[in-house]
């Protein structure tokens, strides 16, 4: 299990999963469409999911960072 949803699952998954990883860890299968989220207006506008429109950009740089921490 890579992922779960919190507060909300907009897909009904069972045990709220939203993604999926291999035993190695190199291939994740993501649910939610975090690209459509990482700007105000754009993607999803769903009051309990999306509040602010931009949720998907802390799925983006929180990648970034753990990238940038093993450098």
């Amino acid at each position: 299990m890579a992922f779960r949803y919190l507060g909300v699952n907009p897909n009904g998954s069972l045990r709220d999963i939203a993604g999926l990883t291999n035993e190695r860890g190199n291939v994740v299968g993501l649910m939610p469409h975090p690209e459509h989220a990482t700007e105000p207006g754009f993607g999803p506008d769903m009051p309990d999911a999306m509040r602010s429109g931009v949720d998907g950009l802390r799925f983006f740089q929180s990648a970034i960072d753990a990238v940038l921490a093993r450098v």
